[in-house]
């Protein structure tokens, strides 16, 4: 059974009156974003959700022909099938609308919680058909932590957009044999005691200037999309710095789909909410895309081993993002785990 259409939620919209704190928190935010004549942030906060998550969607809708609305008006406009993709508020409208017969499917995921027993552990809720995470790491990390879930976790991607030129068409300075220009993405701690990697980061970083390398730094959540890619477009090679996992690693994803390969530091372990679990700091990142790394020897014979033309001519990130990470192929996927799951009792995160 296709879906007949998809509403995706990321705020509670019905009735409006019901959650009056949240509609104030909104509407602040959005006032000292139209202030900042920052269109980028209005775009973001009018739709609402994880920016790069409710993007894909919408444009993977649109790409498949798919019909949806997002954040419906009204109790006449929901489609049976209901992806919550953030705001616990939102879930626990959408749950209503499931006791009242308003809608037949309800998902939820994948920006609502970072473990599923917050918010009173609503995922377990029996309401809620399907539980959406965007990695397996995440999905095997649920159900330990809630083994009500088992069967009712599915793991989605979510895409990114090919419509940004290639770094190999867009970059028009030359790189000198034998030299990288360097992005780091620095999502470490900012104190040696909080952060076990950020000495590495600081070790690399001379290394790299003692070269000559040109290098730039973005610091996570101090910057605005529409700068991280015009440093995408200056730079060979990014190197990805975080203490944590990565439930999927968008900012990697797009670097990908600008044909910039990644070096990213390993995490296996990390404390999430004071829990200690498995994890990984890429879960998507395959030999197309980049490589792995554990200490500033490996770092830097990658490195050197990348500068080598012959070498980096291996690397096709762009392209393994067209054929495995795009908004259509994402949306193409879920819709694929919804006939799924209308034909099976239960389906096992994979």
């Amino acid at each position: 059974m296709n879906p007949a259409g998809l509403s995706l939620l990321t705020y509670p919209t019905l009735p409006r009156c019901e959650y009056p704190k949240q509609w104030i928190k909104r509407i602040a935010k959005l006032g000292f974003a139209a202030a900042r004549l920052d269109a980028e942030a209005l775009r973001q906060l009018s739709q609402g959700g994880h920016p790069a998550v409710t993007r894909s969607a919408i444009a993977g809708c649109r790409a498949l022909g798919l019909p949806y609305n997002l954040n419906p008006g009204r109790p006449s406009d929901l489609y049976p099938w209901v992806l919550v993709l953030s705001s616990v508020f939102a879930l626990k409208q959408a749950i209503r609308w499931r006791t009242e017969g308003r809608i037949e499917h309800l998902w939820a995921g994948p920006n609502l919680v970072v473990l599923p027993t917050e918010a009173g552990g609503i995922l377990a809720h029996p309401l809620i058909d399907r539980v959406v995470v965007p990695s397996r790491w995440v999905a095997e990390q649920y159900v330990q932590l809630m083994p009500a879930l088992q069967g009712r976790v599915l793991v989605w991607p979510a895409g990114v957009s090919v419509d940004q030129p290639s770094i190999a068409s867009a970059s028009d300075q030359p790189r000198e044999p034998g030299m990288l220009r360097v992005l780091h993405y620095n999502k470490l701690s900012a104190t040696p005691s909080e952060s076990r990697w950020l000495w590495l980061y600081e070790q690399v970083r001379g290394s790299l200037a003692a070269r000559h390398w040109p290098q730039s730094e973005l610091v996570y959540g101090c910057h605005q999309h529409r700068d991280y890619y015009r440093r995408l477009h200056q730079s060979d090679v990014m190197i990805y710095w975080t203490d944590a996992g990565e439930s999927q690693g968008m900012a990697l994803l797009e670097a990908w789909a600008m044909n910039v390969p990644t070096l990213v530091v390993v995490n296996a372990r990390a404390s999430i909410l004071g829990i200690d679990m498995v994890v990984s700091s890429a879960p998507y990142l395959s030999s197309a895309c980049g490589h792995f790394f554990r200490s500033a020897q490996e770092l830097m014979a990658l490195l050197d081993a990348m500068a080598s033309a012959s070498v980096r001519t291996g690397f096709e990130p762009r392209q393994w993002v067209k054929h495995n990470m795009t908004d259509r192929l994402s949306m193409q996927r879920l819709v694929g785990l919804f006939v799924r799951s209308e034909s099976c009792d239960s389906l096992m995160p994979g």
